[in-house]
């Protein structure tokens, strides 16, 4: 079992052919869970922050991504159980 805090869960769905830069993006300041799925902490404009460097990356007629966030200063601790995708954190 493994515990990481963090305030926010980002998931996205997209064309296969935006996938590798948005995932390299999120790799750089986020733990990959699995999939289209990454986890990690943000500050209060760390939200504008990230909207501005996804938006050029995808297509809002097609694609999607979701923000899952809670506000500062609370954190959500997240539990695995069995096998995991991602990195190791």
């Amino acid at each position: 079992m493994k515990i990481e805090r963090c305030n926010l869960i980002l998931t996205y769905d997209t064309a296969a052919d935006r996938i590798p830069p948005i995932y390299r993006y999120l790799q750089k300041n986020f733990f990959w869970l699995q999939r289209s799925i990454f986890c990690g902490q943000i500050g209060k404009n760390g939200t504008d922050r990230l909207e501005r460097q996804l938006r050029p990356l995808i297509d809002p007629s097609y694609d999607s991504v979701y923000l899952f966030q809670l506000r500062y200063p609370f954190t959500m601790e997240v539990e695995t159980w069995g096998k995991t995708e991602g990195a190791v954190y």
